[in-house]
């Protein structure tokens, strides 16, 4: 359901708090993040995107030979490569 719906959707269908529900996922977003095998990976691509009106920007680093998200963050600058 996260992928298609507001978190706060979801809340109200389970009848759950979001907060509970955006630590869940962020537990297991984390727990996938460190069993990615990386080792095949011999170029990367980003992009630069607005998550919102406004100015609030996320950066995407992807495998570019798989066409594979690797790693999103907030931010657009270069402290934001530096940090990855």
């Amino acid at each position: 359901m996260a992928k298609d719906m507001p978190m706060n959707a979801i809340a109200r269908l389970l009848g759950e708090h979001d907060t509970r529900l955006w630590r869940i996922l962020h537990y297991y977003v984390e727990q996938a993040i460190e069993a990615q095998d990386l080792s095949h990976v011999t170029k990367i691509s980003t992009d630069e995107t607005s998550s919102k009106r406004g100015h609030h920007y996320i950066t995407i680093f992807m495998d570019a030979d798989q066409k594979v998200v690797i790693y999103a963050t907030e931010g657009k600058d270069a402290e934001t490569v530096r940090v990855c």
